[in-house]
């Protein structure tokens, strides 16, 4: 198995988030697998937070772009039905996994192993927060994913 680590700064609202509210609109996580159907394993998540929120997010993946809804940035998140037939996995970065620097923080998830496995080479996330943060800038957040390909 080798690994690939696929890295997004999603576009973001300089300015407050409501809870249940997307962050960043749809993300593409191009060449995850090598080849179309590829099964891939993610194993850690690093998100760099800028701003120092520290907001717990609700990461959903799909297969193929989610295009039957509405996933626009800083509305709340209401995942079509088609588009959940798309779902192949969730998981979260809580607000405790954040370690804190004076201005920004860092927040660190391993050993996830949620295997997905994209309809072509790229996978798609909505990122949803659970809480209230406020951004300062519309690149606070960059996340990085870490996959093991087989």
């Amino acid at each position: 198995m080798g690994d690939v680590v696929v890295s997004n700064t999603p576009t973001i609202t300089a300015g407050a988030y409501v809870a249940l509210d997307i962050v960043g609109a749809i993300q593409t996580f191009a060449d995850v697998g090598r080849e179309a159907g590829d099964r891939v394993v993610l194993q850690s998540i690093v998100v760099i937070d800028l701003g120092k929120q520290d907001a717990t997010l609700k990461l959903f993946f799909f297969d193929r772009n989610p295009a039957n809804g509405t996933y626009t940035d800083n509305i709340p998140l209401d995942i079509d039905d088609t588009d959940m037939g798309y779902c192949v996995g969730a998981t979260q970065v809580s607000s405790t996994a954040y370690f804190d620097a004076a201005d920004n923080s860092v927040a660190v998830v391993d050993n996830i192993g949620l295997g997905l496995s994209p309809n072509a080479t790229d996978l798609f996330v909505v990122a949803q927060t659970t809480g209230t943060p406020t951004y300062a800038s519309t690149s606070d957040l960059v996340f990085k994913l870490y996959f093991l390909r087989g």
